[in-house]
C-alpha cells in the first residue's frame, strides 16, 4: 500500500508539473510581458531577491514568448525586454545578442528609455549597449593595470589578468570593431592595450612556439591600429619589431617602408624614422645585398651624421668591398664620436698600421731599394710612425680597460698583444739609426708586454697561428732563443 500511494503522489505531482507547464506556455505576449515588468520592479525593490526576481523574468521570456511569438513587433518587445534582464544580471554578452536580435525586428527601442511604475527605469537600447561597452572597458582596464603590479611579484597571477583583460577587450571589439562609446572612438585604446597585453605574455614566454602565436596576435592587433591611426610612427616600428625578432626579413622591409612613408616633423619620430633607415640596410646587408644597404647607409648618415653604428656599418661593407681607404674614414669618424669604442680604436689602428707599412715598402723602393738613405725613409715617414703609434695606444687604452669584463677574453687578448708588437716593430722604425743592441733595449719593454697577452691567446686557443707568428717576433727580438725555436715549432704545424 505504502509503495502504492508513493507512486500515486509521484504521479499527481508529475500532473501538476506539467499543468503549471502548459498553464505558463499559454500565456499571452502581454501576459509575459507585465509579469516581466513586475519582476523588474520587484528586484528593484526588494534588492536580496534581486538574483530570483531577474531569473523568472528569463524563465518567463524564454518559456513563452522567445518560442511563441509569431508577430515581429512581439519579438522586437520580448528581445528588449530579454535584453534588458541580461542587463541587470551584468550577462551582458547574452544582453549584446539578445539587443541584436530585437534591432533585426525594428527599431523601436533604439533610443526609447521608459520607466516602469515605481520609476524603475528602462534602458535603450543605445544607452545600455553603451554602457556595457564602457563598463566592459573599464574592467578590461582594471585587470591590465593590477596585472602589471604583479608583474614581477606573482607571474602567474599576472599572465591570468592579462587573459582576463584580452577577453574583455575582445569582447568589446565583437560588439562593435570601432568601438564608440559616448560618440567617442575608443577603439585606439583597445586595440594598444590588448598589443601591451600581449608584448607582456611575449615577456614572460619560453616556449618558441607560444611566442610565435603571441606575436601573431600581437601583429594582427597592431594593423588594426594602423588603419585606425595612420600616421602613428611607434605602431609601424614595433610592427616591424616583431617580425624582426620572428627573422621574417621581407616582412620587416616591408614594414620599414611603410614606416618611412609616414610624414613626421617632431625630432623623436625623425629619430625613429633615421633608425629605421638604419634597420633597413642591416637587413639589407644581412640578405646578401651589399650594395642597396650601402646606399641606405649614405643617405641615412646625410639624415644623422653623427650615429657612430650607421659609420660602423657602413666600413664594414667597404671592408667587404675592399675599400679600406673608404673604411679607414668612418672608423676615424667613429673614434671622434665615441672616443672609448673599442672596435673603431683597434680598427682604426690596425688599419693604420696596415698603410704604413706599405708605404713604407713603397718609400724605400722609391728612394734606392736596398741603397736607399734610410735616414731620409725615416724622416719622410716619421709624422705616419707617430699617428700609428698614437692610434695604438688608443687602441691598447681601451682594449684593456675593456679586458676584465669582455666575453671575447680570446680576442681582446690577441688584438692587445698583437697592437704593443707593433709598437715595438715602430719604435725599432724609429731608432733606424742606433746600433741593433740599442734598438732592442727601446723595443723591449713593448715586446714584454706582448707576451703575456699572446702567451695568453694561445692558452685559449692552441692553434691559433698568428699569436704563434706575433710571439716568435717578441722572443726572437727579446733573444729568447728556446721560447723562439718552440713558437717557431707550434707555428710551422699550423701551416
Amino acid at each position: 500500500m505504502r509503495s502504492y500511494f508513493t507512486k500515486m503522489s509521484w504521479l499527481f505531482l508529475f500532473l501538476a508539473i506539467g499543468f503549471q507547464t502548459s498553464r505558463a506556455q499559454k500565456l499571452t505576449h502581454s501576459a509575459v510581458i507585465n509579469g516581466v515588468k513586475q519582476r523588474l520592479i520587484n528586484s528593484e525593490a526588494k534588492p536580496s531577491e534581486k538574483d530570483a526576481q531577474l531569473q523568472q523574468a528569463v524563465d518567463l521570456l524564454l518559456n513563452n514568448n522567445v518560442i511563441r511569438d509569431t508577430k515581429e513587433k512581439d519579438k522586437e518587445e520580448t528581445y528588449f525586454y530579454l535584453a534588458n534582464v541580461y542587463y541587470r544580471q551584468n550577462e551582458f554578452s547574452k544582453a549584446f545578442e539578445a539587443f541584436q536580435t530585437a534591432l533585426t525586428y525594428g527599431k523601436k527601442y533604439w533610443d526609447k528609455e521608459e520607466k516602469l511604475s515605481g520609476g524603475t527605469p528602462l534602458f535603450s537600447i543605445k544607452a545600455a549597449i553603451n554602457d556595457m561597452k564602457l563598463k566592459t572597458f573599464n574592467k578590461g582596464n582594471r585587470a591590465f593595470n593590477e596585472a602589471q603590479k604583479m608583474a614581477s611579484s606573482n607571474p602567474d597571477s599576472m599572465k591570468l589578468l592579462i587573459h582576463d583583460a584580452i577577453a574583455k577587450f575582445e569582447t568589446i571589439l565583437s560588439w562593435d570593431p570601432k568601438v564608440f562609446i559616448n560618440e567617442q572612438s575608443y577603439a585606439a585604446g583597445v586595440y594598444g592595450t590588448i598589443v601591451n597585453c600581449y608584448f607582456q605574455l611575449l615577456n614572460n614566454e619560453n616556449d618558441e612556439t607560444q611566442k610565435g602565436e603571441l606575436r601573431n596576435k600581437a601583429l594582427t592587433n597592431l594593423e588594426k591600429l594602423t588603419e585606425i591611426d595612420k600616421n602613428n610612427l611607434s605602431i609601424y616600428y614595433n610592427i616591424y619589431m616583431l617580425y624582426d625578432q620572428a627573422k621574417n626579413q621581407e616582412k620587416s622591409l616591408e614594414w620599414i617602408d611603410k614606416a618611412l612613408q609616414v610624414q613626421v616633423a617632431d625630432s623623436a619620430s625623425i629619430a625613429l624614422k633615421t633608425q629605421l633607415i638604419a634597420q633597413k640596410a642591416f637587413i639589407l646587408d644581412v640578405m646578401n645585398k651589399p650594395d642597396e644597404a650601402l646606399k641606405v647607409y649614405q643617405e641615412a648618415i646625410k639624415s644623422d651624421p653623427n650615429n657612430a653604428d650607421l659609420h660602423f656599418n657602413l666600413a664594414r661593407l667597404y671592408i667587404i668591398r675592399k675599400e679600406m681607404d673608404k673604411a679607414l674614414d668612418e672608423f676615424k669618424t667613429i673614434k671622434r664620436l665615441k672616443p672609448d669604442d673599442v672596435e673603431s680604436n683597434y680598427q682604426v689602428a690596425d688599419e693604420t698600421y696596415t698603410l704604413y707599412s706599405r708605404e713604407r715598402s713603397a718609400t724605400i723602393e722609391k728612394m734606392g731599394g736596398d741603397k736607399a738613405d734610410m735616414k731620409k725613409v725615416t724622416d719622410a715617414l716619421k709624422l705616419p710612425i707617430e699617428n700609428t703609434i698614437k692610434n695604438l695606444e688608443d687602441a691598447i687604452r681601451v682594449l684593456e680597460q675593456g679586458l676584465p669584463t669582455a666575453t671575447d677574453q680570446l680576442e681582446f687578448n690577441y688584438r692587445i698583444g698583437k697592437c704593443y708588437t707593433y709598437i715595438a716593430q715602430l719604435q725599432g722604425d724609429l731608432a733606424y739609426n742606433l746600433e741593433n743592441k740599442e734598438k732592442v733595449k727601446l723595443q723591449k719593454p713593448f715586446f714584454e708586454k706582448s707576451l703575456s697577452y699572446l702567451k695568453k691567446t694561445v692558452e685559449l686557443k692552441s692553434d691559433h697561428k698568428n699569436a704563434w707568428n706575433l710571439l716568435l717576433v717578441a722572443y726572437t727580438n727579446l733573444q729568447m732563443k728556446a721560447e723562439a725555436q718552440k713558437a717557431m715549432e707550434n707555428f710551422n704545424k699550423l701551416k
